[in-house]
């Protein structure tokens, strides 16, 4: 298994999953938050039919659509 990396945020107890960095993306110069979270997943869903753990990386409409229901939900 992995070593996590430490906590070095003041305040963040030892033992604490560490903080996941924000990603973001940049389309025609512009900067976007883009992250994972529950609320992009359904998006996903009710965007596509079908659960993201069925995406297809095959099929770049879904890939793409699901980039843009992460951007939205960041």
């Amino acid at each position: 298994m992995a070593k996590s990396k430490s906590n070095k945020v003041a305040g963040m107890p030892a033992g604490a999953p560490p903080r996941v960095e924000l990603r973001r993306i940049v389309i025609a110069g512009k900067e976007y938050p883009c992250r994972i979270t529950m609320g992009a997943m359904l998006r996903f869903k009710r965007a596509i039919g079908h659960d993201v753990s069925k995406l297809d990386s095959g099929k770049i409409e879904e890939l793409l659509t699901f980039v843009h229901c992460c951007i939205a939900s960041a």
